[in-house]
């Protein structure tokens, strides 16, 4: 341990209180005296002063990652060897095995939605279930009946699947067929569904020669055969319309983000280019072939605030404005990206934003070695640039911490393989000892 060099006057400096806490960028001799160059196991409070962290103890034993709580519930989850587990303050439960891969989560509607891009699930407490509903994998076939009320003309026929809490399927394609008499359509080959989770078939059909589907009616799951003798709205009302024709079920994703009803997700084995989202409140669903943006880098982060997104890619930071993915523009704002699975958002009050305590803000850290900060209107802030200079990383995470009186961001950052070990500023200290006394 160096110990400090007496000044001209032969008096030791007084150092502290650390109120401007640490700074690695500055030179040695330019450091203030209420700055520290390096902190190890202890917490700089408001005031400056040094309070030693106190000691860990063993909760779960194992290789364990991916730990997640959303902000209303008193449980979590972790993978611990493979194996999923709901986490509570005195106790965990393993729930299923999920494998190796790192999990993403994101807290929406009441669920937990996870997915560690080789499998998809919804989590409620200790259950999970599937995300999403599996699609028909195809419609059934479709023959004339001779008895029925349906007047001659060309029908659509479509069938969906829903789940035991009532969450329907995709539909690819609908059939039709073309009555030449009045009578009745009859359905054979009905697809069977493959999950344990798939309770219901539902059946729509068209007006005669009309275009939009209606739910006429829903059978038991492995129903063989299906006979539809009345047209829609025969009886003075008409089913629901099928909203989910030309959707597809939300696969597998590596990133997740949620905002204004809808998940956004980058889907596993894609070049994470294209950032989908689900349709409006339905999050097992999405439209492949327009419900995405695309970014000119692979997407890294996702982090939300009131009015928009803030994405980040490998080389630059966008901003998503708006309620509409479809009306929002891309606008490109930094010139540096986001380091993966460090994006956060937090509530104003942990900023000491005490007149807007509920505003969410943002922060990331970006592949410059910079913290900052994100608003709503997509302005960013740069928070550590002038005091703190970190390697360049390829991933991370981050949490907000409240102990004590102390509001922290407590960061885990994970080099590559092979970078340069100098910060991405333009200045390296070195600083040399020598028989305990500082020399440069």
């Amino acid at each position: 341990m160096a110990r400090r060099v007496r000044g001209e006057d032969g008096r030791l400096p007084v150092l502290g209180p650390f109120v401007r806490g640490m700074n690695n960028v500055a030179h040695l001799r330019e450091l203030g005296v209420n700055q520290l160059r390096l902190a190890l196991n202890v917490d700089v409070t408001d005031s400056g002063l040094l309070k030693q962290r106190p000691g860990y103890s063993l909760v779960a034993p194992g290789s364990a990652h991916s730990l997640f709580a959303a902000d209303s519930a008193d449980h979590g989850y972790c993978v611990i060897d493979g194996t999923l587990h709901l986490i509570t303050a005195d106790s965990r439960t393993p729930m299923m095995h999920v494998g190796h891969q790192p999990m993403a989560y994101v807290d929406m509607a009441g669920h937990v939605w996870a997915s560690n891009g080789e499998g998809a699930w919804r989590l409620n407490g200790a259950d999970a279930m599937p995300w999403g509903t599996e699609s028909p994998g195809g419609q059934p076939v479709l023959s004339p009946l001779a008895s029925g009320s349906m007047p001659p003309g060309r029908y659509l026929v479509a069938v969906t699947f829903s789940n035991v809490d009532g969450e329907e399927s995709g539909c690819e394609v609908a059939e039709d067929i073309e009555l030449t008499q009045t009578g009745g359509i009859e359905l054979t080959r009905i697809p069977p569904p493959q999950e344990p989770e798939t309770t219901k078939v539902n059946i729509y059909l068209s007006p005669p020669n009309g275009d939009a589907l209606y739910r006429v009616g829903t059978v038991a799951a492995a129903t063989p055969t299906v006979h539809l003798r009345t047209p829609v709205g025969s009886s003075g009302a008409t089913g629901r319309a099928l909203q989910t024709l030309l959707c597809d079920r939300v696969p597998p994703a590596v990133l997740l983000g949620a905002y204004k009803g809808r998940i956004y997700f980058i889907p596993a084995h894609s070049d994470r280019r294209a950032l989908y989202f689900t349709e409006p409140l339905r999050y097992g669903v999405y439209k492949v072939h327009r419900n995405y943006h695309l970014f000119p880098d692979p997407v890294e982060s996702i982090a939300v605030v009131d009015d928009g997104l803030f994405v980040g890619t490998t080389r630059h930071t966008y901003w998503l404005p708006g309620t509409d993915p479809f009306e929002s523009a891309r606008l490109a704002i930094e010139d540096a990206g986001m380091v993966r699975g460090t994006a956060l958002t937090l509530r104003g009050s942990a900023f000491g934003l005490d007149e807007l305590p509920n505003r969410l803000v943002a922060v990331w850290w970006t592949t410059r070695g910079v913290l900052m900060r994100g608003d709503a209107g997509g302005v960013v802030t740069p928070l550590t640039e002038r005091q703190l200079a970190l390697p360049q990383y390829e991933a991370g995470a981050i949490h907000h911490r409240e102990t004590d009186g102390l509001s922290q961001l407590i960061s885990v950052l994970r080099s590559p393989s092979t970078h340069n070990r100098i910060a991405a500023f333009d200045r390296a200290d070195a600083q040399v000892i020598r028989n305990g006394v500082i020399v440069n």
